[in-house]
């Protein structure tokens, strides 16, 4: 009898199959797991970037039309989509042209705002100046200011 007990209780020294396949399928659930959120985190990461970038874009664009507003004499608009600014030196003139907008003055031309799709200006006349505002917008943000030109002096 012993002998038949000691046949039944081998000493373990491996692991079973059940064991392996089931280690292998926690390994590979962890693995997708970890894989989905990497996943995830950089698609997050990428339009955060793109939206960031877009933003920058749009407010770097207001800066240069409002550099030029805080100098202007005379401020002229053509078509809500063409701002024409007369300082005492030149005359500058903002006009969108595919998805960018251009500044022009004299003979120089730069382009000061790339993946514009369309922009707006107005203004409203006061005693001492002219409030100018204007809309720019990109593919998915936009960007609305107002800035005071005191042109009557």
């Amino acid at each position: 009898m012993k002998g038949t007990l000691k046949l039944l209780q081998k000493e373990k020294y491996g692991f079973i199959l059940l064991e392996i396949m089931t280690a292998a399928a926690l390994g590979i659930i962890l693995f997708a797991a970890v894989f989905e959120f990497f996943i995830y985190t950089s698609k997050t990461a990428g339009a955060s970037s793109r939206t960031f970038n877009e933003t920058s874009e749009l407010i770097r664009t207001a800066q240069w039309i409002t550099n030029d507003l805080y100098s202007a004499e005379n401020i002229n608009i053509e078509g809500n989509n063409k701002l024409i600014i007369t300082t005492s030196n030149s005359t500058v003139v903002y006009e969108l042209e595919n998805n960018m907008l251009i500044r022009r003055e004299g003979i120089l031309k730069h382009t000061v705002g790339e993946g514009i799709t369309s922009v707006k200006f107005w203004t409203e006349e006061h005693d001492n100046g002219t409030l100018v505002c204007f809309w720019i917008k990109g593919l998915k943000k936009d960007v609305r200011t107002c800035v005071f030109a005191y042109t009557k002096k």
